[in-house]
């Protein structure tokens, strides 16, 4: 879908979340994106991301003593 990547990286920046790396591929039929960040993501901002009709499914992994 047209766009995904401007939402995901707008909804992040607006929030002062950095993005210390970031994966789109897509099979033709379904894209998926790979997220890394520096610090924690609160449930508000996952929420925002969740709430767009696009959004197939959402899954965080928390490595060490990131927040």
């Amino acid at each position: 879908v047209p766009g995904m990547i401007a939402f995901i990286t707008n909804v992040l920046g607006t929030n002062n979340i950095n993005i210390d790396s970031f994966k789109n591929e897509s099979n033709g039929r379904i894209g998926y994106n790979i997220i890394d960040i520096e610090s924690g993501l609160p449930h508000d901002i996952v929420s925002e991301i969740e709430a767009d009709a696009n959004v197939i499914k959402t899954r965080i992994i928390s490595f060490g003593n990131k927040q």
